[in-house]
This record gives structure tokens, C-alpha cells and sequence, in this order.
């Protein structure tokens, strides 16, 4: 099944060119629509077939997808939304630090596909390390 569109990259041209809250919340249905419903259908899907896998990888698409609302507190970039979607798939989603897991970006002019983990401690190494050691491919 095909998730994006043109519609898709189309959306994202012109929130680069207009990124404004007036401007999106104009377009917040197109936003829905074309952009967060597929790319979520997408990740579904990409949870789906890493679970055929890594049969205890428990994650939901509301817990990996990223929101499209930039933190600008203290950027020096005050545009308010990102010009791509993201998502990071782990177990226990995208906040939980440690656990290696599956990034995702698209954008306009980049696609980034990644695997690892983040701000790893001392035990989630050990952990990781053991995990590779026994698994058998």
C-alpha cells in the first residue's frame, strides 16, 4: 500500500514557505489528512514487521510519532513546526532512553532511517551487549 502522496511533500513545500500558526491551523485538516493519518498508518505497518522479529517489541504509533510542534524556547529559530515527521519506535516508545529501537524522518529533501539507542547508562550497555551475544541470526 502506498502512504505518501505528492499532497505529502506538496504540504510540507508550502509549510516551509508559510510557517506560521495562521497558516497551519488554515490547513490543519490537509496537515491530518495527507501528512499525520498515513504517515501513522505507515508506522503501524512498520511496528507491525518488526514485531514478526522482535516478538516483545511493545510500542504504539501515538507513543513513536513525534509532533509536528517545534520547542522554540529557546532556539534561535522561532518557526513553530517542523518541516517533517519523525518517529522513533522502541519499546515503551519514544521517550524511554536506553533501549535500542528504529528512527524514522521524512521531510521535503531528506528521508533519515536509523537504528540505536540514546543516552545509554551503564546497565542498558550491559543489557544491549548480552542481548546481541545470544541472539542467534
Amino acid at each position: 500500500m502506498g502512504y505518501f502522496t505528492q499532497e505529502f511533500l506538496d504540504f510540507f513545500k508550502e509549510l516551509t514557505r508559510n510557517n506560521k500558526k495562521v497558516w497551519f491551523d488554515k490547513n490543519r485538516k490537509t496537515y491530518e489528512q495527507i501528512v499525520r493519518e498515513p504517515f501513522k498508518a505507515f508506522i503501524s505497518e512498520l511496528i507491525f514487521r518488526i514485531q514478526e522479529f522482535e516478538v516483545d517489541f511493545e510500542v504504539t504509533p501515538k507513543q513513536a510519532i513525534f509532533r509536528i510542534n517545534r520547542d522554540i524556547r529557546f532556539a534561535k529559530d522561532k518557526t513553530p513546526y517542523k518541516t517533517y515527521v519523525s518517529a522513533n519506535m522502541q519499546p515503551g516508545g519514544r521517550t524511554q532512553a536506553g533501549h535500542p529501537g528504529y528512527y524514522i524522518h521524512l521531510g521535503v529533501d531528506i528521508a533519515h532511517v536509523g537504528g540505536g539507542a540514546h543516552h545509554v547508562t551503564k546497565e542498558h550497555t550491559y543489557g544491549i551487549r548480552s542481548k546481541i551475544m545470544t541472539s542467534s541470526s
